[in-house]
């Protein structure tokens, strides 16, 4: 059993490099992953790599943190998807 089983973990800037790897390792761990960032086809790329591994999809939500109104959607995303 994995220490993040039924965990909700965002991870921002997980269209590539350490977001990415970080995204996945958290999947493969079991935790349920809200991916971000400002290229849709990268978080395509990760969300289909996450699934391929760990058998879990990604709630992809694409956007730029410093937009200020960029953060609340972000939440509301998640806590619609993942309560």
């Amino acid at each position: 059993m994995s220490d993040f089983a039924d965990k909700v973990v965002l991870v921002t800037g997980s269209s590539s490099g350490i977001g990415a790897a970080v995204a996945l390792a958290f999947a493969q761990q079991g935790a349920k992953v809200v991916i971000t960032g400002r290229n849709a086809e990268a978080l395509n790329k990760v969300a289909e790599q996450i699934k391929t591994s760990s058998k879990h999809e990604a709630l992809q939500i694409v956007g730029d943190l410093s937009e200020k109104t960029f953060p609340e959607k972000l939440m509301k995303e998640t806590i619609a998807k993942f309560g």
